[in-house]
């Protein structure tokens, strides 16, 4: 079994909460791989022209699955 993992940000750009969009997201990916794990992250960017470090909290989404080797490995 492999395991995929996307993380998404828990804000958009003007700072409105995507839960909405995390919990469509997430049944989505349980409805086609029949499971989603998810748990909240902690991130941080630099802004380099002004030298201030931003939070970035995302949300993470981990399914599991049997896909088939690339080139028979």
């Amino acid at each position: 079994m492999q395991t995929a993992l996307v993380i998404l940000p828990a804000l958009s750009p003007a700072g409105a909460d995507l839960s909405p969009v995390h919990t469509v997201f997430a049944l989505e990916l349980a409805t086609y791989f029949e499971g989603v794990t998810y748990a909240p992250t902690a991130g941080e960017w630099l802004d380099e022209s002004t030298g201030i470090i931003h939070d970035a909290p995302g949300v993470a989404f981990t399914v599991g699955a049997d896909w088939p080797a690339k080139d028979g490995r």
